[in-house]
């Protein structure tokens, strides 16, 4: 407020009272000010950095390290959450060209020599979160790309977005493939509403035939876009001494290796589903009668539950509460109004720094028992992520290494469902095939992931190991699969945490609240091995645990 206050034309006050209300242009103007990198170069040089011998002075240098970047981290977030929100034309371009500059001070920052010393000083002497931290910091500058690959890259990626998003698609149906109902015409219908066509027609053919067409709508830009991709990632990797991208990404997850990732999918796939051209007919089919679930009170009844491993809750506001684990403030979950279940983690707990921030969406009246489950979840995800404080945001920030986070969700979703089991209504039929479908397009999706970002993409027929049906065109396969772009090779990790923390649950060798404080606390900053031995009594390599989850399963 003081600078609103102390502006000198009308036009600044204007300006700065609208970016109060605005927090778009509040987050871009914050953005133009960012001095990071300038910052760190004043801050620590490598010659003083070289005088970092032990556990103590590694972990000064690193609480040194968060309050410089602290206020960055904070903005990035923000732009991220904003970006997955509905805006404006002008607003999306601020906040791109904000994401832009964030790139930028990164690229800068990782490219300096006194940051390439803290990292490795760090990870040689300091223990616990500071080595942690210095083996994110290192992460950083093995994701680094030139200016002009990085340019080509978020080219490739935009392209590729875009074509299947606003790629035109019409194809006209010969006459045994016509739907003669006024409302369903043939052209017009295929071209705008497919899946509207796929449960109207009767004949299997027919449907599959414009399913696939549908698929490679974007064929011509997706191509393209994704030889780029594959090539930039490639030489990523090449550069830093691996085969391929997937190994790379690989290198600091349980499973370490391409071949052991590929093992998990491949011993614990479900068995094969309804081809995705005949699922829009069978759930027309069957009978999906949902009972409606009344949301706040799913909310009140698992607050209710959580509080036998220690949750506490005030109401500021009937959509506001701040949450508590015994006498330790968590932070505050804003409750908000959505569509779909769901958890926003919009400012991680740092600490000594700052509590976490969140925002659970629920719709007002769930629809049977998946959108229930789905909210369990997006409620065990809130806790999981705000009960576990880290000393350094960028720990927090660089979750898609940390499985163990992840994995607490799940574990904390399995035994809240359990208790409210004979509350909620049954699943439907129609329920039961859109949860077995889901399932198959997880596993088939991961495994392509897998095949896409090794040296040369492999191109395995994956289609027919998960779906009732052929589709050999292995192009086609990676180009439909928007998530190997948004997501890149890491797919398989959600399937790994769901069936591990199922696999927890059956064989855990502690009490329910001790695997609570063990997961979602993890106040000793236990790695997932040393975790998994607490819970499971003894020690497992990936290979065992994989042939044990897959007995299971069996």
């Amino acid at each position: 407020m003081p600078k609103c206050i102390s502006a000198l034309t009308l036009t600044a006050s204007l300006w700065c009272s609208a970016a109060i209300a605005n927090p778009v242009m509040l987050l871009a103007d914050q953005c133009q000010q960012l001095t990071l990198a300038s910052d760190f170069e004043a801050t620590f040089n490598p010659a003083e950095l070289s005088g970092i011998h032990n556990p103590q002075a590694a972990a000064i240098q690193a609480t040194q390290f968060e309050r410089l970047s602290l206020g960055f981290n904070n903005i990035s977030s923000q732009v991220s959450l904003y970006l997955n929100e509905p805006l404006s034309k002008d607003g999306r371009d601020l906040l791109i060209n904000c994401q832009i500059r964030l790139a930028d001070e990164i690229s800068q920052i990782t490219q300096m020599a006194a940051f390439s010393q803290l990292s490795h000083r760090l990870q040689i002497h300091g223990e616990g979160d500071a080595a942690a931290l210095g083996q994110a910091m290192q992460r950083l500058i093995r994701q680094r790309l030139s200016a002009t690959d990085k340019a080509r890259l978020h080219t490739a990626e935009a392209s590729f977005m875009t074509g299947h998003k606003q790629g035109e698609f019409s194809l006209e149906p010969n006459n045994s493939c016509r739907i003669d109902d006024e409302n369903k015409s043939s052209e017009k219908q295929i071209s705008q509403k497919i899946a509207v066509y796929l449960s109207a027609q009767i004949n299997e053919e027919c449907r599959e035939s414009a399913w696939k067409a549908y698929q490679v709508r974007a064929q011509e830009l997706s191509l393209g876009a994704m030889n780029v991709i594959h090539d930039i990632r490639h030489a990523q990797a090449v550069q830093q001494g691996y085969t391929d991208y997937l190994s790379l990404a690989l290198k600091d997850t349980f499973f370490a290796t391409p071949e052991t990732a590929l093992a998990f999918l491949q011993a614990t796939r479900p068995d094969k589903t309804l081809a995705p051209w005949n699922i829009g007919r069978a759930l027309k089919q069957a009978d999906g009668k949902r009972t409606p679930i009344d949301s706040h009170w799913l909310l009140n009844t698992l607050l209710d539950e959580s509080q036998r491993f220690g949750i506490r809750f005030d109401w500021l506001s009937n959509n506001h509460l701040r949450l508590w684990l015994d006498d330790r403030l968590l932070g505050e979950l804003v409750i908000a109004t959505g569509k779909t279940p769901d958890f926003q983690l919009t400012r991680p707990g740092v600490f000594t720094r700052q509590f976490s921030q969140g925002r659970l969406i629920r719709p007002d009246v769930l629809k049977g028992r998946s959108a229930a489950e789905d909210f369990i979840h997006a409620f065990a995800s809130a806790l999981a992520n705000m009960s576990q404080v880290e000393r350094h945001y960028l720990l927090a920030r660089q979750s898609e290494y940390d499985d163990s986070r992840a994995l607490a969700a799940n574990w904390l979703t399995i035994k809240l469902a359990s208790k409210l089991d004979s509350r909620l209504p049954a699943a439907t039929p129609r329920e039961a095939i859109v949860d077995a479908h889901r399932l198959a397009q997880n596993y088939y999706r991961s495994v392509l992931a897998l095949d896409f970002y090794r040296n040369k993409p492999a191109g395995i027929d994956r289609f027919a190991e998960h779906f009732e049906g052929q589709w050999p065109n292995v192009d086609a396969q990676y180009q439909s699969t928007i998530s190997l772009v948004q997501q890149g090779p890491l797919l398989y990790r959600e399937l790994w945490q769901q069936r591990l923390s199922r696999f927890i649950t059956d064989h855990q060798q502690m009490t329910d609240e001790q695997a609570f404080e063990l997961l979602l606390v993890n106040p000793t900053r236990q790695s997932l091995s040393q975790q998994l031995t607490s819970l499971l009594g003894h020690s497992y390599t990936a290979d065992e645990l994989i042939r044990s989850i897959a007995d299971d399963l069996r």
